[in-house]
């Protein structure tokens, strides 16, 4: 609808990336952008987290491998990390939280993730207008979860994005998270979904987000 491409827009410009996608909630967000970027093997992901980030691995049927995260900060430990990364060639995916409004070590882990040749998403659904060395996160790894449920900094009572630079992925995502209808030629989706951000929810992120 008009208020959710809206929405879509504005959020771009704020967070300065170039493609944004509203979705029903962070989880189904989390969810889609596994569906499009996970293709086999295990997902690495911190053992303390938000359930969510676990709940959308198991809901796509991909195993969970565990590393840890710092001892006095909720921000992964890269060193536990890459040895996972060393000891189990079957880890294709990273999945990263940034818990509470802090961000982990984004430049060291964008080297581990192209050195090991993993794919890289963050689960930032608590990190919405974090800034990293004076830039809005959003463009960190392959794509970027927000939430905009009643608990977050900006809110829409529930609902999330999902962000990227990458023309081809927002198009996969896109199809997706539509139950109907394709956007773009440049993919054709074997699974979609309606997870789509409804009119109402646009709204109130709009009127939340101009506050």
């Amino acid at each position: 609808g008009p208020l959710l491409k809206k929405l879509e827009r504005e959020l771009s410009i704020y967070l300065g990336v170039e493609y944004v996608l509203g979705v029903t909630n962070a989880t189904i967000g989390l969810i889609i952008a596994l569906e499009a970027l996970h293709k086999e093997g295990s997902i690495i992901t911190p053992r303390f987290s938000f359930p969510a980030t676990m709940n959308a691995i198991a809901m796509i049927g991909s195993n969970i491998c565990f590393c840890d995260t710092l001892e006095y900060s909720p921000n992964v430990c890269l060193e536990s990390l890459e040895n996972k990364l060393i000891k189990d060639k079957s880890i294709s995916t990273i999945l990263l939280p940034n818990l509470w409004s802090t961000l982990n070590e984004l430049e060291d882990i964008k080297i581990l993730s192209n050195k090991y040749k993993v794919n890289l998403i963050y689960d930032s659904s608590q990190a919405f207008a974090c800034s990293y060395k004076g830039h809005k996160i959003s463009n960190n790894g392959n794509a970027e979860v927000f939430s905009f449920h009643a608990t977050k900094l900006i809110t829409s009572f529930e609902g999330g994005c999902i962000t990227t630079n990458n023309r081809y992925l927002y198009e996969k995502l896109s199809n997706i998270r539509s139950s109907y209808g394709a956007v773009g030629h440049l993919y054709k989706p074997v699974k979609t979904a309606n997870g789509r951000m409804s009119e109402l929810q646009a709204g109130l992120c709009l009127k939340s987000l101009s506050k």
